[in-house]
């Protein structure tokens, strides 16, 4: 019977021992891998926690809409309001264009739900200006 030789099962240890050096670096990687995806995970959901919270109070939504409609930039515009349930009507019939700028831009950047927005040109420099916005 022929004998093994010492030098053979040697390097079959050493292929062996590569071969797990190699499948624990993987190993390594996918976890790495798996705690970003987590750690990116955690700050959307803090995000969106954060938005949800923001979006979804009417009270702070409320108390921006009056603010805004506190606005020297908007005391000209005569704008009434009417409440209609969880909705406010907003509405006014001379409105200059830097009122309805500032309205616009003030609406759309900040925390509302709008509904319907209607902005008619009435004479040359007068618009009138209809939104909902959801409480």
């Amino acid at each position: 019977m022929k004998q093994i030789n010492p030098l053979y099962v040697a390097m079959l240890l050493l292929v062996l021992l590569v071969l797990a050096v190699v499948q624990l670096n993987k190993a390594k990687n996918e976890q790495y891998e798996a705690k970003e995806n987590l750690k990116q995970t955690k700050e959307m959901a803090e995000r969106i926690v954060a938005l949800k919270k923001s979006w979804s109070d009417a009270s702070q939504s409320n108390k921006n809409l009056q603010k805004l409609l506190r606005a020297p930039q908007l005391k000209a515009s005569q704008i009434e309001q009417k409440k209609e349930g969880d909705k406010v009507i907003l509405s006014s019939k001379n409105m200059d264009i830097a009122a309805v700028n500032y309205m616009v831009n003030k609406l759309l950047n900040g925390t509302f739900v709008l509904g319907a927005v209607k902005i008619v040109r009435e004479e040359n420099e007068l618009f009138s200006f209809s939104v909902e916005v959801r409480l």
